[in-house]
């Protein structure tokens, strides 16, 4: 008997992968359900249940993600379900800070400044991607409070913060017990930032 490819036993794969392309790319939903023919459509129904509610098409925002707020921008931790090739066994889950600007010439500003400065990534959070979702249609915006924050800059999220390795890391436990080599490597670290974005003119 004749086995199975691997496409034939995970139909939904490929079609899935397929659709969210057509999505971001600006299909809407019912395009995307009319490709399918009714038995693939009861397939994937519920996974796209779930995925047509992920801003542009892959950004899933965690609850109680909000981790800054100002007047102009906001900033929330999310997961990245964008996949990186059709031959990966899992849809990646990559997760990335989401900088929302209230106003779109800020949002291009920082955009122009970031790409002619070639800022290092090693000393400068890079921007990986940027996005227009003032025509949102999932309600992601709205959910979190975004609806006046459209202009988005996609960033990797680090571990920690310096706020995190103030509070919790313990570099001073008290005056009398200061761990000055760590203090020290925390200040060179900053010192080499700030060389890096004056000598880039930012």
């Amino acid at each position: 008997m004749k086995s199975k490819t691997h496409s034939e036993e995970r139909p939904w794969k490929s079609h899935l992968l397929y659709s969210k392309e057509l999505f971001r790319n600006g299909s809407s939903w019912n395009f995307v359900f009319d490709w399918f023919n009714s038995e693939m459509k009861n397939v994937c129904h519920p996974l796209f249940s779930l995925i047509s509610l992920f801003l542009n098409g892959c950004f899933e925002m965690l609850e109680n993600g909000l981790v800054h707020e100002s007047a102009t921008c906001k900033v929330v931790f999310a997961l990245d379900h964008s996949d990186k090739g059709e031959k990966a066994a899992q849809p990646s889950q990559v997760k990335v800070a989401l900088k929302f600007m209230k106003h779109e010439a800020q949002w291009r500003r920082e955009r122009a400044a970031r790409e002619e400065s070639k800022l290092d990534p090693r000393l400068v959070v890079s921007v990986t991607e940027h996005f227009d979702a003032s025509g949102d249609e999932t309600g992601s915006l709205g959910r979190h409070g975004l609806e006046n924050f459209p202009f988005c800059l996609v960033m990797p999220r680090a571990d920690r913060s310096l706020e995190d390795v103030l509070n919790h890391e313990h570099l001073a436990p008290s005056p009398d017990e200061v761990h000055w080599e760590e203090v020290r490597s925390v200040f060179r670290q900053l010192a080499a930032c700030l060389q890096h974005l004056h000598a880039a003119g930012t």
